[in-house]
């Protein structure tokens, strides 16, 4: 029951506009020996363990009475902490291939401290475990859809959070890298407003929250990344004003991200809506940042 509530809290993380990934940690023990690399030197060796023992591994670190057990989809051994080896792997617990967790595990003597990462698929480990500044320890990419899960509809426009491990827990160090999101994110989004003004000339509500997907990721941008933080405000408001809900929803979003009275007042008229998908959003966007002290 444990496993099903995981995954569905997971599924309702992603079903709203963004927000920053969800993150669960904690320290268990291992009830399956697994053979960890000792060295850098034999990272390549354990990288090639049957995914059936990383599977029996991972389902170790878990209550047995937890069903339906955890499915592998690709591992991956790593430097991801400096003196220690960790492993990431993506995972499903649900027992229908929504692969929508990176599980990463360091080991602490005797125990091991687990992290688990709301990120999307398609994943490829490779592409998402890498040494992005040539220190030698190897960062953790992550990444969420800028609309929320829709299913099958998911639009494929995607947040990407970085993560350190420091003594084994995930900090989102995301500003330190900003050539990152100059050369691997923003690029594409280019091309694809490109080819949404194709559409757009023949039908522009067809594509008008997919647009507004691409322009809050480039303003999240500005704002998390070049430490702009009122950057998308006017764009949040006019969103809000179109009454359209998936727009309002990624308003709230955005207000949620930038400070200040404005952004309040929005939050709490948007709370007061006879939308009920956007009344329940922004009271709940508002319930976090009072948990934050703002």
């Amino acid at each position: 029951m444990r496993a099903t509530n995981l995954v569905l809290s997971a599924m309702i993380f992603l079903s709203t506009p963004l927000r920053a990934p969800a993150q669960k940690v904690d320290m268990v023990e291992a009830t399956y020996r697994l053979n960890w690399p000792d060295s850098i030197s034999d990272i390549a060796r354990a990288n090639r363990i049957p995914s059936e023992e990383v599977t029996k591994f991972l389902n170790s670190l878990r209550a047995q009475e937890e069903e339906p057990q955890l499915r592998v989809e690709e591992f991956r051994f790593a430097s991801i902490e400096r003196g220690r080896i960790g492993l990431a792997a993506t995972v499903d617990a649900s027992g229908r291939d929504l692969f929508y967790g990176v599980w990463v595990v360091l080991p602490e003597g005797t125990k091991f401290r687990r992290t688990l990462l709301a990120s999307a698929p398609p994943h490829f480990l490779a592409r998402e475990v890498l040494d992005l500044d040539g220190d030698g320890v190897e960062e953790v990419i992550a990444k969420e859809p800028i609309g929320g899960y829709q299913g099958a509809r998911t639009d494929p426009i995607f947040w990407y959070s970085i993560f350190q491990f420091r003594r084994g827990l995930p900090k989102d160090v995301s500003s330190n890298f900003p050539e990152f999101y100059r050369r691997a994110v923003l690029p594409d989004l280019g091309y694809l407003l490109q080819l949404l003004a194709l559409v757009g000339n023949t039908d522009p509500n067809a594509v008008r929250f997919q647009q507004a997907e691409i322009q809050f990721l480039q303003l999240k941008f500005t704002r998390k990344i070049l430490g702009e933080q009122d950057a998308g405000l006017q764009e949040a408001v006019a969103w809000t004003d179109t009454g359209d809900t998936r727009l309002r929803e990624l308003a709230i979003s955005a207000f949620e991200e930038i400070p200040g009275p404005q952004s309040l007042k929005r939050l709490q008229e948007l709370g007061r809506s006879d939308d009920p998908i956007v009344s329940r959003r922004a009271l709940n966007a508002l319930a976090r940042l009072r948990e934050k002290g703002r």
